[in-house]
């Protein structure tokens, strides 16, 4: 028999992938060959970014990529630093100057046949990738993108590619350096659109996500400006590859907790299919009390994001911002909900009930898809100082949702109940008030998965409520104009007003939840 080559082998490997391409259906992801929803349970790579771009050590990431699979996981969120991408204007790595270029920063010019190696290697393992950039070319001293740490704060240039920063400079020496938002306007979608021609027709990606990892300041700060810059990025991926999925990074570093603007929720750009937001337990509801937190502070937050009719996935969370300041705060709860004789819990049973926590209300809320933050030669790994490839510390829970979000049973376009509530009530910082009490309630009464829906935009929209089939509605009133109040009674029947001030709200509510209507 003849022996086939190395290369041809390769070849039929790239162009028969085993994994199934992804679309979007009627606010549902699903398998685009079978129809059926499925689910992304993943984590991101720490190092793809850092470690990695600099080394290129195929074998590592390897063995990397094959304990993630083996743990349960089947998708991978992969922060890339654009510098790697697109080192200089309009050179990218398939033009003759990328090499040079590359060494003159001192760094390897092999990232980009890195990169498809582990897209290759995720294939063959059954990991969906989603692409992103975790880092801009915007830090003139960002050793990852060479440049010279040591040379930070001393108003000298570190040699780091870093074209997309606007330096002001004092007396020959820079004073202050911030991203030119202008530029990246322009240049951030034609990199993107490199990534998504290079990749094009490739199931193995899930999606690319725009515009860039959680950003802030800027345009970010404006949500006209936000909306022109995630369309431009949006419609240059989708020119080169129509059917690539584009993830969106929401504002407010991804998490719109601060601020909430419709381009991070009912008005965002036709172009996006996915919404990304980060979630981190001990940043996002510090105000909440612990085993309410654990409870339901999760699927508040995430029903800010579900009722627009696109899926939602969480890009971003874990355990940041568990911190001393939070024990402090917590203290008196977890000494209680421990039994503790100690001023401080075991950190593997807050990992353990956090991660339970989290993870089970985003299946109950038909979230598709979360992205532990991160996997660094494990989870705790090497943020604990271990390079064993697995989970341990309390992260083992992760596994018991594995099978739960890679095949979910429910979406969040299965909603058949919806909140109302002036986007000033959702509870942001999950503080126990407002929104977060009916939320409280809604988990306890089983009524998932459900959506929230602010006043803003359903005046914005008009006949949007028409459109859903919701099966009950509840508004909270408190707040709103008493005529806005009354006319909304004349909806349906179906409707149930909250006046959170008023004696036996609470039983009331519940009562309303579990009365079936009459046909």
């Amino acid at each position: 028999m003849r022996k086939l080559s190395l290369s041809f082998l390769l070849a039929i490997s790239l162009a028969f992938p085993s994994l199934h391409p992804l679309k979007v259906e009627k606010g549902r992801i699903v398998d685009k060959m079978t129809g059926k929803p499925i689910g992304l349970f993943g984590v991101n790579l720490f190092e793809s970014h850092l470690g990695w771009a600099i080394s290129q050590d195929i074998s590592v990431m390897e063995r990397n990529l094959t304990a993630i699979s083996q743990l349960g996981f089947n998708a991978l969120r992969v922060p890339l630093n654009m510098s790697y991408i697109e080192p200089a204007l309009d050179v990218f790595p398939d033009n003759p100057s990328y090499s040079e270029i590359m060494h003159q920063h001192k760094l390897k010019d092999g990232f980009p046949r890195f990169l498809d190696a582990l897209v290759q290697k995720a294939d063959e393992l059954g990991l969906y990738v989603i692409l992103e950039f975790h880092e801009l070319p915007a830090d003139p001293w960002r050793y990852f993108a060479g440049g010279q740490e040591q040379l930070r704060g001393s108003g000298k240039h570190g040699g780091a590619i870093s074209w997309l920063a606007k330096i002001e400079e004092k007396e020959g020496k820079i004073e202050k350096v911030e991203l030119d938002w202008d530029k990246a306007n322009e240049y951030v979608p034609k990199a993107l659109a490199w990534l998504a021609r290079h990749y094009k027709g490739n199931p193995t990606l899930a999606g690319i996500e725009v515009p860039w990892n959680e950003p802030v300041g800027g345009w970010a700060e404006d949500e006209n400006l936000y909306y022109k810059l995630v369309q431009a990025c949006a419609r240059a991926v989708k020119k080169e590859d129509p059917n690539r999925l584009v993830f969106m990074d929401v504002q407010d570093w991804g998490a719109g907790v601060n601020y909430l603007p419709p381009s991070s929720t009912w008005r965002t750009p036709p172009e996006v299919d996915v919404l990304f937001p980060h979630f981190y337990f001990g940043m996002h509801c510090p105000n909440t009390p612990y085993e309410q937190a654990l409870r339901c502070a999760v699927a508040n937050w995430t029903s800010w994001f579900t009722g627009w009719g696109k899926p939602v996935m969480v890009g971003e969370y874990g355990v940041a911002g568990l911190n001393e300041d939070w024990m402090r705060k917590h203290i008196e709860e977890l000494k209680k909900f421990y039994n503790l004789a100690v001023d401080k819990p075991d950190p593997s049973l807050l990992h353990r009930d956090v991660m339970r926590a989290c993870l089970e209300q985003w299946k109950r809320i038909g979230i598709q898809g979360v992205f532990y933050w991160a996997w660094w030669e494990g989870i705790p790994g090497r943020a604990e100082g271990k390079s064993d490839l697995t989970l341990s510390s309390g992260f083992e829970a992760l596994k018991e949702y594995a099978d739960s979000f890679k095949n979910p049973k429910l979406t969040s376009a299965d909603a058949k109940i919806a909140v109302i509530c002036d986007i000033s009530k959702r509870s942001q910082y999950g503080s126990p008030q407002d929104l977060l009490l009916i939320s409280d309630i809604l988990i306890k009464e089983n009524a998932t998965p459900f959506h929230t829906l602010f006043l803003q935009a359903i005046k914005e929209k008009g006949d949007f409520l028409s459109k859903r089939k919701y099966q009950k509605v509840i508004l909270l009133a408190d707040g709103l104009d008493e005529e806005f109040v009354k006319s909304f009674q004349k909806i349906g029947k179906n409707i149930f007003i909250v006046h959170q001030l008023e004696k036996n709200w609470v039983n009331k509510l519940e009562q309303f939840l579990i009365h079936k209507r009459k046909p």
